[in-house]
C-alpha cells in the first residue's frame, strides 16, 4: 500500500493520518471522498487509516475513542464535526495531543462560539477546509431558476425543497436557496427533511407534487434526493427539464449521467476532493509549510461548480468512477505550496 516518500528527508518516514469518515462504509458521496483521499495518501507516501462515524455524533465519538484506545496514536487526524459533538471530539484529540484539521463548516451559533477558531482554544486544531454551503445552495437555486426561465419564461417560479438532516449543513444550503428565490421572484412552498435518503425523497416528492401541482422546481440538498425526486416527478406525470427542474449536490456519477439524459437538471459539486486537500495540507505542514497559518482564521476555502446540460460534456469524465490513482497529486501539492491556497486548484476541474 505504500510508495516512495516524495518529500525531503526532514519528513518522518511513513506518516500516519487518521481519516474519520463521518458516514457509513460505501455511502456514495463519502466513499468518494475517502477513495480520493486514499489515492492522494498512497501517491504521497502516507499511511491513511479510516474509521466511520455512522452518520451520528455519538457513534462517531465512540468510534474515535475506541480507535485511540486500541491503536498507536496517529500523527494527524481529519474529522468532520457533527453539531452538538464538536467539543467532545476536539477535546479528545486535544487531550491526546493529536494535530487535526476539520472538514466543512458544520458548527454555528453558540457551539461555534465555544470552539472558536483554529488554534485558539484547541491548540492542536491546525485549520479548516470547507466550501460555503450557503453560497452553494443559492448557486444551485440560480442554475435551476435560469433553466426554468429558458423553458418556461411565462410561468412564475414555484419551489419545494428536499433537505438532508436537521443540522447546520443542511440549513446553510437551504438558507442560501431560500434567500436566492426570495430575491428573485420565487415562491418556496414547503421544505421537508429526507435525511439524505433517495427513497424518502421519492415518497416526500410524490406527496409534495400532489399537494402543489404547479411546482416547477425541486431543489434538493443531495444528488441522491434529487434522483428520488426525479423518479417521483415522472411517476406524477411530469417531464424533468421540460415542465419541472430538479437539482442536487455532490456530483455523483449517477447524477451526472442523469443530467446528460436530462432526467435531472443540475448537480453542484467539487467538494468530494476535500479529503485529498486535507492530506496535502497535512503533508505540507509536516514538511514545515503551514498553509493554514497564511489564511485568515486558518481557513482554506474552495468553490463548487454547477453541472447542467449546457456544460455536462465538459465534465464527462465524472460520469463514471474515476481512477484517482492516475491523478498526479504530487503536482497538485506543489501548486498548493506555491499558491499558499487551494482556491481554483480543484483536481475535479477537467482543465
Amino acid at each position: 500500500m505504500f510508495c516512495i516518500i516524495l518529500f525531503s528527508s526532514s519528513v518522518r518516514a511513513e506518516l500516519n493520518i487518521l481519516f474519520v469518515n463521518p458516514s457509513i462504509p460505501n455511502e456514495p458521496f463519502w466513499q468518494s471522498v475517502e477513495e480520493i483521499a486514499q489515492s492522494a495518501a498512497l501517491q504521497l507516501g502516507t499511511k491513511m487509516q479510516v474509521i466511520y462515524g455512522g452518520g451520528n455524533r455519538i457513534v462517531q465519538l465512540e468510534a474515535l475513542k475506541q480507535y485511540l484506545a486500541k491503536n498507536s496514536k496517529p500523527d494527524y487526524a481529519v474529522i468532520l464535526n457533527y453539531p452538538g459533538g464538536s467539543t467532545a471530539s476536539m477535546s479528545l484529540l486535544e487531550s491526546q495531543q493529536i494535530k487535526f484539521v476539520t472538514l466543512e463548516q458544520t458548527i454555528f451559533g453558540e457551539e461555534r462560539e465555544k470552539i472558536g477558531v483554529a488554534g485558539q482554544k484547541y491548540k492542536h486544531w491546525l485549520g479548516e477546509i470547507y466550501f460555503d454551503n450557503h453560497t452553494a445552495g443559492g448557486k444551485l437555486a440560480r442554475a435551476l431558476q435560469h433553466l426554468k426561465q429558458a423553458q418556461l419564461p411565462k410561468q412564475e417560479t414555484h419551489v419545494v425543497a428536499i433537505n438532508g438532516h436537521y443540522g447546520s449543513e443542511s440549513q446553510a444550503r437551504f438558507n442560501g436557496m431560500q434567500e436566492y428565490f426570495e430575491s428573485n421572484n420565487g415562491v418556496v412552498y414547503q421544505a421537508v427533511h429526507a435525511g439524505w435518503s433517495e427513497q424518502v425523497a421519492f415518497n416526500q416528492s410524490k406527496a409534495l407534487l400532489a399537494r402543489f401541482p404547479n411546482v416547477n422546481i425541486i431543489w434538493a440538498a443531495s444528488d441522491l434526493m434529487a434522483l428520488g425526486a426525479s423518479k417521483a416527478a415522472v411517476e406524477s406525470g411530469r417531464i424533468p427539464n421540460k415542465d419541472i427542474f430538479i437539482g442536487g449536490f455532490d456530483w455523483l456519477p449517477r447524477a451526472i449521467q442523469a443530467v446528460e439524459k436530462q432526467s435531472i437538471s443540475a448537480s453542484i459539486g467539487g467538494h468530494k476532493v476535500m479529503g485529498a486537500w486535507a492530506v496535502i495540507s497535512l503533508l505540507l505542514y509536516d514538511n514545515g509549510h503551514d498553509i493554514f497559518a497564511q489564511q485568515k482564521n486558518k481557513k482554506l476555502t474552495f468553490n463548487l461548480d454547477v453541472i447542467t446540460k449546457q456544460n455536462v460534456a465538459h465534465f464527462k469524465s465524472h460520469k463514471v468512477k474515476i481512477n484517482w490513482a492516475e491523478y498526479d497529486f504530487k503536482a497538485l501539492k506543489e501548486k498548493v505550496a506555491l499558491s499558499h491556497s487551494i482556491a481554483g486548484l480543484s483536481p475535479l476541474n477537467p482543465n
